[in-house]
């Protein structure tokens, strides 16, 4: 398991943290902007008592939101104990409870203002606009000088065993390819060296998977399929770097050759013909 999943007694403050900074600069931005129309707005106006009695939280309201932030400590506690892995994407669920009192906080703290709401949301959807303004322009276009290969894997080199460096690649291909093409498909598994080459050993647990899920493609482990195939291909992409796979073949020198790109609709796009020395 790698370092970043382990759990810790800090664990969760950082994990709080790390929602507040995810959205900091919109949240920021928003608040200063509703509380200075609030007290333009209202500079001789004081927070009433009816007010506060209207924002005040129900029993169960309170239990329910205090509890909602539970998960990431419950969590970390229990990875502790387990010595299981425990990443943020666990407590999702957190994410927007943290932000919803983030935003009754600016709505308090700025007497609900009307003007002010509307401008913190603007700014907040601004910011999320932007953000995935820039998602889209960061995202990895296809390499188009690589030569297009087509979609029928089994037009290329069908006499060699295909193996994928992602296992997320390998399990898609499992739910959609046809059986001739899972025949030949193969996930290898060699803890050691996906420590060393991605710094995870997560993926170990496919040969287990395959006896209690009807995973159809093959699953080995490196050292029994490279005893028995020398000559192969990979399903990958070395620029985005999803599997040890690749990065292992080329560190130890074998013979990689990028053959091209395929046009499907997998994260990774590149097929690599592979020889081991004899």
């Amino acid at each position: 398991m790698p370092t970043g999943g382990q759990g810790g007694l800090t664990k969760p403050f950082w994990y709080f943290v790390a929602i507040f900074l995810g959205v900091c600069p919109a949240l920021v931005v928003a608040a200063f902007l509703a509380f200075g129309i609030a007290a333009w707005r209202n500079r001789d106006a004081t927070k009433t008592s009816a007010f506060k009695t209207n924002v005040e939280f129900q029993p169960a309201e309170l239990t329910f939101l205090l509890a909602a932030l539970l998960p990431p400590i419950l969590l970390n506690f229990m990875t502790m104990y387990t010595h299981g892995p425990f990443y943020g994407r666990h407590a999702f669920l957190t994410v927007p409870i943290v932000n919803l009192l983030v935003v009754l906080f600016i709505a308090y703290e700025s007497r609900a203002n009307r003007l002010s709401g509307m401008a913190a949301a603007v700014v907040i959807v601004g910011f999320s606009m932007f953000f995935l303004w820039r998602l889209d322009m960061n995202s990895v276009e296809p390499d188009l000088k690589a030569p297009l290969l087509g979609k029928d894997l089994n037009q290329i080199h069908p006499e060699l065993p295909l193996v994928d460096d992602s296992i997320l690649t390998y399990l898609e291909m499992d739910h959609y390819e046809a059986p001739s093409v899972l025949a030949r498909l193969y996930y290898l598994v060699d803890p050691e060296s996906s420590i060393k080459y991605t710094g995870s050993n997560l993926t170990e647990g496919v040969l287990t998977m395959k006896q209690h899920f009807p995973i159809r493609a093959n699953g080995s482990t490196y050292a029994d399929f490279a005893s028995k195939y020398r000559h192969f291909m990979v399903f990958g992409d070395t620029d985005q770097h999803r599997g040890w796979l690749l990065l292992k073949l080329k560190a130890e020198g074998a013979q990689v050759t990028e053959l091209g790109r395929l046009d499907t609709p997998y994260p990774d796009s590149k097929l690599y013909e592979v020889r081991l020395d004899p």
